[in-house]
């Protein structure tokens, strides 16, 4: 059952992945692209996403496997035909101009890096600010 529950769950993933998603779990991945996804199909994302969860971190797992695989089956076609409408160009992300770091794309740096690379531009922003409207004196 365990098995089932997480072959279905990393497809979904990699087709989340495909749509250009970001993030840890499959709900921040979700989250990442919700715009994209109907609201009947993200729900039925979220629901793979909990049941996927309770698989890997309970002991006993109650749901109806066959609702799973029907649901499961319906996400995985709903998200084929969706990369299938999309360009690639459309699902590639565009890196922020002057990274900082050459060795890592934007993609790739974690949440702290992040913060720490947009708190660099924010302070060297402010600062400009700051003195642009002292020299205006």
């Amino acid at each position: 059952m365990r098995g089932q529950i997480l072959d279905i769950s990393t497809e979904v993933e990699s087709l989340l992945l495909q749509l250009g998603a970001s993030g840890r779990g499959l709900h921040e991945k979700l989250s990442s692209i919700e715009g994209m996804i109907s609201p009947p199909m993200a729900k039925k994302i979220r629901w793979i996403a909990s049941v996927r969860n309770k698989a890997v971190h309970e002991r006993v797992v109650e749901v109806d496997l066959e609702d799973f695989s029907k649901g499961g089956v319906q996400v995985v076609a709903y998200l084929k035909q969706l990369v299938a409408s999309i360009t690639p160009k459309q699902t590639q992300h565009k890196e922020p101009q002057g990274s900082p770091e050459p060795g890592k794309s934007w993609a790739e740096k974690d949440g702290w890096e992040k913060t720490k690379t947009v708190g660099t531009y924010m302070a060297a922003g402010a600062a400009v600010v700051a003195w642009l409207f002292m020299s205006s004196k």
